[in-house]
């Protein structure tokens, strides 16, 4: 779905819950769903906004995830992050999200623990 600028400067330091499912095989490639929780927003009618997940591409080449994000709309998307891992199988990845389009720039910074 597209974003407006209103949407966009809507979203400036507010953290939204994103949950994501990333399987990668033993070459590195694999996919991620990604499901980010937009219900604190509201829409142009008012109501709190929703989203669909999304499915991505992945690469993995240690330490880096990145995601093949296709271009839409005459906008380009850039998603990466480092992945580290813990103690007992945990892991964490530390992540950017950088768009462009005609007018406009965004970025997103965002994490996310192995549950």
């Amino acid at each position: 779905q597209g974003c407006s600028a209103a949407l966009l400067d809507s979203l400036k330091g507010k953290a939204l819950p994103m949950t994501m499912t990333v399987k990668v095989d033993a070459e590195g490639k694999g996919t991620a769903v990604m499901k980010i929780d937009m219900s604190s927003l509201k829409g142009p009618n008012g109501k709190p906004m929703t989203s669909d997940p999304q499915t991505f591409k992945v690469t993995y080449a240690d330490p880096v995830l990145t995601f093949k994000v296709e271009a839409s709309g005459g906008t380009t998307t850039s998603m990466s992050g480092r992945v580290a891992g813990g103690e007992g199988g945990s892991a964490t990845i530390e992540g950017s999200t950088t768009m462009k389009g005609t007018g406009f720039s965004a970025r997103a910074v965002w994490s996310g623990t192995r549950s």
